[in-house]
């Protein structure tokens, strides 16, 4: 097997692997909580553990006036795949559920059910809808990203029923071991946000969560997002037996020499689990080994680092759920070769960024077993000329400018090199990726301006 890691599009990449690769079976997983038929998600990605990712860069890169402010923007996008779906929404913040197909919380939804008093999903979508009822291709976005009390326009909404529209607080963020019982009365905590869980009867959807950070002083008036990102969500039956996990990027691919686009200056992990008591050990080549038990709907990031000064290496990190706030200390810093192990399925964020520039990357984790030895990479086409940025024209005249681009190939296996066969519109080859180990498309097929950018870079 072979794990493909590719930051940007190009020119068509068709990648076979050659090579047979060693792996041990994985562990059976629990039963389900659920029954047959039914989709179970989590929202990926904890608002204050991603503000803190993203603000180390800002930081650690010299934002100036561009700075970060206490809040988080959150969408939480889904389409759904059949007519007649319902979609179960259990917010985190006053605690998962029992029984997700039998809420008793006020803040617990039904959509699709024909029953508005419970939930209406004609609220949050811009389809065609009548009558709480999901139809095929059904846009469904919550989104609380209406801004905070007292910053740019502020919150419209403190107080009343729609509260739930406004930004995430952070710094810290409301968890049930922090906020008070007026908060939840009023409904003054309850977010659109990562580690919310929604179950969906009828069918899988296709789901993201979009993620920035309010601004302060120096952009609030224009609230423009300067740094940021988003990430698919699977269910957990997409990760059914999935027990190791293998991670391509890291901070000790950064060549250090501040090349503006280098992709891995900056790199972080986030981990949620799907059930209690599932037991975490993570191996970071040149780093250590941490090990930690998180419980149903619990996220850990491995970088809790908000100062610029401690951003080599990252000193703590963190774990935060519907019940408890914790500080993990000593941490890992995430290296290329990182392996996961489980002794449950989880769900997975990778985090990348490079240097002077808030370009930044967020990329699902996907287990081991969901890898294959065939890939082909989408492309938007190449102009062959020798222009290797967009000329300047009118709108109406079409961009025929290069669009260079590169592609990091990664080879979980500890043991044995994987034998690489690649077809691109510039000719053909193989390329060897010893054990455990991430290459360079570009430097290994000797490709090189204007189609590519330059060697670890990520954006032309």
């Amino acid at each position: 097997m072979v794990a493909c890691f590719w930051t940007a599009v190009s020119a068509p990449v068709r990648i076979v692997v050659t090579a047979a690769l060693a792996f041990a079976g994985a562990l059976p997983a629990q039963a389900q909580q659920i029954p047959t038929g039914y989709q179970e998600y989590f929202v990926l990605g904890h608002e204050q553990q991603v503000w803190n990712l993203l603000n180390r860069v800002v930081l650690g890169e010299g934002g100036g006036p561009y700075t970060t402010a206490n809040g988080m923007n959150s969408v939480v996008s889904a389409v759904a795949s059949a007519d007649g779906q319902r979609f179960y929404y259990d917010h985190w913040e006053d605690g998962l559920e029992a029984n997700l197909l039998a809420p008793v919380q006020a803040t617990t939804w039904i959509l699709g059910d024909g029953n508005a008093a419970n939930g209406d999903v004609c609220q949050w979508t811009t389809s065609t809808c009548a009558g709480d009822t999901i139809t095929q291709g059904m846009d469904v976005t919550f989104a609380s990203n209406q801004g905070l009390p007292g910053l740019g326009a502020g919150c419209a909404f403190t107080g009343t029923a729609n509260q739930i529209r406004c930004s995430v607080p952070v710094n810290p963020r409301c968890t049930g071991g922090v906020c008070n019982a007026d908060d939840f009365l009023l409904n003054l905590r309850i977010r659109f946000d990562g580690g919310d869980r929604i179950v969906t009867s009828g069918g899988p959807i296709s789901f993201v969560h979009n993620q920035d950070p309010k601004c302060s002083a120096g952009c609030a008036t224009t609230d423009m997002t300067i740094i940021g990102g988003a990430t698919e969500v699977l269910s957990k039956q997409a990760f059914q037996n999935a027990t190791s996990y293998s991670i391509p990027i890291g901070e000790n691919l950064w060549t250090g020499d501040d090349t503006l686009t280098e992709p891995f200056k900056y790199a972080g992990l986030e981990i949620l689990a799907f059930e209690d008591s599932t037991d975490v050990v993570i191996v970071s080549p040149g780093s250590g080994t941490l090990t930690l038990t998180l419980n149903q709907g619990e996220h850990f990031s491995s970088c809790n680092t908000t100062s610029a000064a401690a951003r080599r290496p990252c000193l703590t990190g963190q774990i935060d759920g519907p019940t408890r706030s914790v500080v993990v200390n000593p941490t890992i810093t995430l290296n290329a070769g990182t392996k996961v192990s489980t002794s449950k399925p989880i769900s997975g964020l990778m985090f990348a960024a490079g240097d002077a520039t808030f370009a930044t990357h967020f990329m699902p984790l996907l287990p081991d077993l969901l890898h294959g030895t065939d890939y082909m990479i989408p492309s938007v086409g190449d102009f062959p000329g020798a222009v290797p940025n967009p000329p300047a024209a009118p709108a109406s005249v079409p961009d025929n400018s290069n669009r260079p681009t590169n592609h990091y190939l990664f080879n979980p296996d500890p043991d044995n090199n994987a034998v690489i066969s690649w077809i691109d519109t510039g000719g053909n080859g193989t390329v060897t990726i010893p054990p455990n180990s991430t290459i360079n498309y570009c430097a290994a097929t000797g490709r090189a301006a204007p189609n590519c950018v330059p060697a670890n870079s990520t954006v032309p």
